[in-house]
């Protein structure tokens, strides 16, 4: 499909406007909004739809945590996909649309779970992008970066979602310090998208004295000595690794 075909099926889902949640629904999650039976579309903004249209190229490999219209222009880009959400009827509508309109969902994939249940044990290929955009509860958000960010090429794409949400806007301000590691290159409204620009690993074997967002907020302690100490070993480490 040319990015112009893809557009054209941007417009017509942003036209339409499907509603895809339906609260009470979730087949794993307590909905305690007292909104049962209200249907919601809560898309993603278009402006950030468009962009992964115009920039993903076919048979790229991604993955989700939440569901719905993204999901949709994932399989209009013709991504292998992956969408970790605990609604398999909001699944069930994002199939109907798809299929009604004419998008292969053959390389769809759609779990019927909690992303932090899944994702520890899950075999991924190397993704092109991944996009956090399920659960906002501390530290879902969190939980989902650690669990894919290995998995993400380097060179590959992070969007993260609801960033006016304390644990959105927490991980997008912890990504932004992590220089070499990834590089913020757009705000969409809320959206934050980053590249990952590391080779090496960006998660495992880091400790909290590698990562600049938890050295900078650091505690003087109430021994003068202690700190003095920990200032030293973290000159130290910043000797060694060149920062």
């Amino acid at each position: 499909m040319t990015i112009a075909e893809r557009m054209k099926q941007i417009d017509a889902l942003w036209a339409e406007q499907p509603k895809l949640f339906v609260h009470g629904e979730g087949t794993l999650c307590i909905d305690r909004s007292g909104q049962d039976g209200k249907e919601e579309a809560w898309p993603l903004s278009p402006d950030v739809l468009r962009w992964v249209a115009e920039t993903l190229p076919d048979g790229a490999a991604t993955l989700e945590t939440g569901c719905g219209y993204s999901t949709m222009v994932f399989a209009i880009c013709g991504a292998r996909h992956v969408a970790i959400a605990p609604d398999y009827r909001q699944h069930g509508r994002i199939r109907d649309w798809c299929a009604a309109h004419g998008v292969p969902t053959e390389a769809l994939r759609l779990v019927d779970a909690r992303s932090q249940d899944v994702l520890p044990g899950m075999e991924l290929p190397p993704l092109d992008l991944v996009l956090i955009d399920g659960c906002h509860a501390f530290p879902a958000p969190c939980l989902d970066w650690y669990y894919t960010a290995e998995k993400l090429k380097p060179g590959g794409y992070l969007i993260v979602d609801d960033c006016h949400l304390v644990t959105g806007r927490m991980l997008a301000d912890f990504l932004a310090e992590e220089h070499g590691r990834w590089e913020l290159v757009r705000w969409f409204g809320k959206t934050a998208l980053f590249q990952k620009t590391a080779t090496e690993p960006v998660v495992e074997g880091l400790e909290w004295t590698d990562q600049p967002f938890c050295v900078k907020r650091l505690a003087a302690p109430s021994s003068p000595g202690l700190w003095k100490r920990l200032r030293s070993r973290l000159a130290r480490r910043r000797k060694k690794g060149g920062g």
